[in-house]
């Protein structure tokens, strides 16, 4: 799907289904807050189901400043819990921004690339201490900026809801 203005998502899920969404309009957000902005891709009532490295939203030319956010839902489609994604490039260029996430019971399977589940000080499968969702982000420009992502009761016990 080729959205070249906006996507105002206002009732219901978008399931991806293993597609992408590309996003040909760049502009950050110009108003609101972080969880109800005003801009390209936006909603009152709704989500987007990723669940899956393919179903991917591409936010093309990405190139100034401010924020950007994804509206992904969990893939519970009855009853979806929102968990938006969203980024804020302060300097350079994100180029074209591609962002995905699944839920993974166990942390299975890995996203490509990913080669082990190991803590930070030393070997072991690490993935019982995490959350049971991932999200893939790619950007083709250099850039500096940051991150939010929300997870749903996709967790162990002793993890927080935001990171």
């Amino acid at each position: 799907m080729i959205i070249d203005s906006s996507l105002i998502l206002t009732q219901g899920s978008l399931l991806m289904n293993g597609k992408y969404i590309r996003m040909n309009n760049g502009a950050p957000y110009s108003a609101g807050s972080l969880l109800a902005p005003t801009g390209p891709l936006r909603r009152t009532n709704g989500f987007l189901i990723s669940e899956s490295a393919a179903a991917t939203v591409i936010w093309k030319n990405a190139t100034t400043p401010g924020f950007r956010l994804v509206p992904f839902g969990s893939e519970a489609i009855a009853t979806p819990i929102y968990i938006p994604f969203s980024t804020q490039l302060s300097s350079g260029s994100f180029g074209d921004l591609s962002i995905a996430t699944y839920k993974a019971v166990g942390n299975l399977p890995w996203p490509l690339g990913v080669t082990h589940f190991n803590p930070a000080t030393g070997p072991g499968n690490n993935a019982a201490a995490a959350v049971d969702r991932f999200w893939m982000l790619s950007k083709t420009g250099t850039s500096n900026g940051n991150i939010t992502f929300f997870f749903p009761a996709e967790r162990p016990v002793g993890i927080v809801r935001d990171c």
